[in-house]
């Protein structure tokens, strides 16, 4: 008898328990903290997403052609105040912004194309250290390539900025990648990076400058020894 009351009292509160408004409160702060940990987790990885895919644009490579480009452009500035124009500074841009999209193509090409060496030498870029896959190198990569064809056609296509784009980018897949893959051999390598840093990227971008960096009115500086500047100081 003690044993059927017993069971009875606790038959009752599990039943009262479960009828009870408290267990969808007790509830709430559970579900609230499934949902919190699971949004931490997203937030982790998309943290974790965005360093990779910024490791992989080797940033440090980018300072060249950040600082460059504008260089150029000031050379060709027919007087110091007309660097500070909108019409300057959007040519500037309409350089820049496709130029690092190119940079992270010719970067992350070279990444996917030498994996295996830089598990070796390299051993903490993303692709080497396992954070980003082949496929997706090549992805990143190549998208990188048509968003600078996109930029380049919607801010300013000249003539001197697609040469230096196109030759960049061509010579950059011929350094890293099959068939050529020209980085094999000391000369070649060596040529491959002279042309695009001390050629294409000085003269190129120097005529771009000249032809849509200033207000109608003024003329830019499009002597020899002007242009010439810049790969002395290169090569200097």
């Amino acid at each position: 008898m003690l044993v059927v009351l017993v069971a009875f009292i606790v038959s009752k509160e599990a039943f009262a328990l479960r009828s009870s408004p408290v267990r969808p409160i007790l509830q709430r702060p559970i579900s609230r903290v499934r949902r919190d940990a699971a949004l931490s987790t997203n937030e982790i990885r998309l943290k974790k997403q965005i360093k990779t895919v910024w490791r992989f644009t080797r940033p440090h490579t980018l300072i060249g052609t950040i600082v460059s480009i504008p260089a150029v452009h000031a050379l060709a500035s027919p007087t110091f105040l007309a660097c500070f124009t909108p019409t300057f500074w959007y040519c500037v841009l309409s350089a820049l912004i496709p130029a690092m999209f190119v940079n992270v193509f010719i970067t992350g090409l070279n990444q996917v194309h030498d994996a295996d060496i830089d598990k070796i030498n390299k051993p903490q870029l993303p692709i080497a250290a396992g954070d980003l896959s082949i496929k997706d190198g090549k992805i990143l990569s190549w998208t990188s390539l048509a968003l600078a064809a996109i930029s380049t056609s919607v801010m300013m296509p000249t003539l001197p900025l697609l040469t230096v784009l196109i030759g960049s980018a061509l010579l950059g897949a011929a350094y890293s990648a099959p068939p050529l893959r020209l980085k094999r051999w000391p000369l070649p390598a060596a040529l491959c990076i002279i042309t695009v840093r001390g050629a294409l990227v000085n003269i190129c971008f120097f005529f771009h400058a000249c032809l849509h960096g200033f207000v109608q009115g003024t003329t830019a500086r499009t002597s020899l020894e002007a242009y010439l500047y810049p790969i002395t100081f290169f090569f200097a």
